[in-house]
């Protein structure tokens, strides 16, 4: 089967589910072989992956993840916190016994990812990163626009708390700003589903104190700092697929990872925006499966 076969067939995985620590992950899987891990972004699920996992069916073991408090995962007591993402992300991965891993990592998804990936390169097979937080921010400036309009929202705390717990912003405005093309209602409302409630939102407030938009004093930064260093030093196959203009990842970015990281593969994807997993799903896994069939 050629690539480009089963792209857009949206399929209806089983839902599995995993004890993980105090609480249980939900994910899906289709294929075999090595594993292929992706891990979502803000403020989206498994769900984003579906349309990716039956492109890669044939190649390797498709995972997609819902990171604790997203989309089927469990919502403990927690506070939500990067470094609880961290904890839950590692905590699944090493029960559910993956190795020679690849990471596909989006948005949020790519912090708690790439820590995991610095810090157990023995079972790291390679990483792709699409719209990811690979360099810490020291300035304002460094932001794309979006997101810096999105980070003058946040200094306003109650205002900020108003949009994200009340209005349910991520799901109800972010998440159309970056897509191309208009989300249809049934995909809106699968989106809905975890956040139904303004108890539920937590994990999106949470994301909205940590979002790494130039405070040297989060959790966020400094693990971004911390596994910055790796990226540079690995040898490990790296893949950094980006849009024009990113969000997440702006030209500046861009730039500064061709020049400062030695074992990168730099991928254009056209007309996309953060979510190319919705607007083009066939150029995503187009390629991603040319990457991953002649590098690893």
């Amino acid at each position: 089967m050629t690539v480009s076969q089963g792209l857009r067939s949206e399929q209806t995985f089983p839902s599995k589910f995993v004890k993980v620590l105090d609480s249980e992950m939900h994910y899906v899987e289709v294929g075999s072989g090595d594993p292929i891990l992706f891990v979502h972004g803000i403020p989206t699920s498994s769900y984003l992956w579906r349309y990716i996992l039956p492109a890669c069916q044939q190649d390797a073991r498709a995972i997609a993840v819902d990171l604790i408090g997203f989309g089927q995962s469990s919502k403990p007591h927690i506070d939500y916190s990067v470094e609880d993402h961290f904890k839950y992300l590692s905590a699944f991965i090493n029960t559910m016994k993956l190795d020679r891993l690849t990471l596909v990592l989006h948005g949020w998804g790519s912090i708690p990812g790439l820590q995991y990936a610095a810090l157990n390169e023995e079972k790291i097979k390679g990483v792709v990163l699409y719209e990811s937080h690979i360099r810490p921010i020291t300035d304002f400036n460094m932001l794309s626009l979006p997101v810096q309009q999105l980070a003058t929202l946040l200094r306003d705390e109650k205002e900020a708390k108003k949009a994200v717990i009340e209005d349910n912003f991520f799901v109800e405005k972010w998440l159309h700003m970056g897509a191309v093309n208009k989300l249809s209602p049934e995909v809106v409302a699968e989106y809905r589903k975890p956040f139904a409630t303004q108890a539920s939102r937590q994990p999106l407030w949470q994301y909205a104190k940590e979002l790494p938009i130039g405070n040297k004093n989060t959790k966020a930064f400094h693990m971004i700092q911390s596994y910055n260093h790796w990226l540079r030093d690995t040898q490990v196959p790296l893949c950094l697929m980006y849009a024009i203009p990113g969000l997440i990842t702006p030209m500046s970015t861009v730039a500064w990872a061709k020049e400062n990281i030695d074992n990168l593969q730099l991928v254009e994807l056209n007309d996309v925006m953060h979510f190319v997993q919705e607007s083009k799903p066939d150029l995503f896994s187009e390629a991603l499966l040319r990457w991953y069939r002649s590098v690893l």
